[in-house]
């Protein structure tokens, strides 16, 4: 498993190293040049979409077109046309809370030697919300109350998980963020709920340069439970790294 992460990150990097800008097409900027391998080895080179609302890879070229999921793909990248850097996504499967296993997409944040840092983001999950007290026994509707029965809300919610990926183990999961917004709003995943779920994967994979990175983040103000802290952390651990070579 691992070692197929690594080589559809090398193979990204030899593919696209060499280009400065995606190619676009004029009329939807969302597409961008990338490439996606499918579950039988064989790849397809054109356009792709990517939408982690829904979870959904769309990707057109000249000869194809065709909308794709977690169970229809390996893997894809795409040059991302924002930042510039090449995005490498990758299919596993991993088990839910009773224990069955299905696939879903991860990006891969960080690859080690040892050990690979993986990004899921879940589609958006809509629940829509009665606001009355209709199910109270003792609620006495009111010619108010009945005006207003019908109003409800809708919670937007979206969740993104962080796993480490041991270079002889399973993913394992270390950080959840949980974005909730009312009435349609858009999610702003700077204002999520966050909680570590394994304390202990990050010291395992890092294993004697752990209380380098800790004074790292001490000195640098950094928190365990950010993202974009976490890649700074990796970061240095990246030039620890070197520096040993």
């Amino acid at each position: 498993m691992f070692r197929i992460i690594a080589l559809l990150l090398l193979y990204s990097s030899v593919c696209y190293g060499q280009k400065s800008k995606p190619e676009l097409l004029q009329a939807d900027a969302d597409w961008t040049d990338g490439t996606v391998m499918l579950n039988d080895g064989s790849e397809l080179a054109g356009l792709i979409n990517y939408n982690d609302k829904t979870g959904v890879v769309s990707f057109k070229n000249s000869a194809t077109s065709r909308v794709m999921t977690s169970r229809n793909l390996m893997g894809f990248e795409y040059l991302d046309p924002i930042t510039d850097k090449q995005r490498v996504y990758y299919s596993l499967e991993i088990p839910d809370e009773t224990g069955i296993k299905s696939a879903s997409i991860f990006e891969v944040i960080r690859l080690f030697e040892s050990f690979a840092v993986l990004s899921r983001i879940e589609p958006v999950e809509f629940k829509k919300k009665n606001n009355n007290n209709s199910t109270n026994p003792y609620f006495q509707p009111t010619i108010m109350s009945m005006n207003n029965q019908n109003n409800s809300s809708t919670k937007i919610s979206q969740r993104e998980t962080i796993w480490f990926l041991p270079q002889d183990g399973d993913p394992t999961l270390y950080l959840e963020y949980i974005a909730r917004e009312n009435d349609g709003q858009l999610i702003d995943l700077s204002h999520d709920k966050k909680k570590i779920q394994d304390n202990d994967i990050f010291e395992r994979c890092i294993g004697k340069d752990y209380p380098a990175i800790e004074a790292y983040a001490k000195t640098n103000d950094l928190s365990f439970k950010k993202k974009e802290d976490l890649i700074k952390m990796l970061d240095f651990y990246d030039t620890l790294v070197d520096n040993k070579k």
